[in-house]
């Protein structure tokens, strides 16, 4: 869901006429589509599609097929999720700041 919202957003900022953006979840895919899903980060979304100048396309690939750019990014999926650390960061509070 990230990467969809992510690749959204990218045709988005960068103004690109024409995309096709390729996923392996299907739960994803259907939720975007269900006129039913209203979850905050499905109707985000759903408002970037509506918003964007770019004709974008979702398409579902059948995951682990031999897709060579599924493939691809499923390796790095992988790789990110094997790393010892992880760059996360909280920001604090602005009500919390101000009393210390």
């Amino acid at each position: 869901m990230v990467a969809i919202r992510e690749a959204v957003n990218y045709c988005k900022r960068q103004q690109i006429a024409k995309a096709n953006i390729i996923s392996d979840s299907r739960s994803a895919l259907i939720s975007i589509e269900s006129l039913e899903e209203n979850t905050k980060f499905i109707l985000d979304i759903k408002n970037s599609l509506q918003d964007t100048n770019s004709n974008v396309l979702l398409w579902w690939t059948k995951a682990h097929a031999g897709n060579k750019g599924n493939e691809r990014a499923d390796y790095f999926s992988k790789k990110d999720t094997e790393e010892q650390e992880i760059d996360f960061y909280f920001a604090r509070p602005n009500n919390r700041g101000k009393r210390k």
